[in-house]
């Protein structure tokens, strides 16, 4: 269930829903999906980021938690040769308390969350 903020018929005044904190859906949701062959900072406009490593080994660096707070990032690595990639925090900032997370196998993920202080892996 959603909550209009101010507003009896839930809608603002181009007759957009209006929600509270608390999203529902009953169907699919649109995120976008990006694939990336070389060095990388991810922001605001990555979600799903499959990582094309067959030319090289990558870094793959994460903005500063502070200002990604809530956001969800999945990093797949999605060919097959022995290259890596390197999830790597912004600065000193930490991913589960470690410094990076290598993905060595092809189709391996990582999906993290920021907190606003740090980077966790939720999968």
């Amino acid at each position: 269930q959603q909550e209009a903020r101010s507003n009896p018929d839930h809608r603002d005044a181009r007759r957009r829903p209006v929600f509270g904190n608390t999203v529902t859906a009953n169907g699919s949701i649109h995120l976008p999906i990006t694939t990336i062959s070389a060095n990388a900072t991810l922001n605001a406009t990555h979600y799903t980021v499959l990582v094309d490593a067959s030319l090289g080994s990558y870094v793959i660096t994460l903005p500063p938690a502070a200002s990604a707070a809530k956001r969800i990032y999945i990093v797949k690595k999605i060919d097959s040769t022995a290259n890596t990639v390197t999830i790597d925090g912004d600065g000193a900032e930490t991913i589960d308390g470690a410094a990076n997370t290598v993905l060595t196998t092809q189709w391996e993920k990582l999906a993290i969350h920021g907190s606003g202080t740090a980077w966790f892996k939720i999968n």
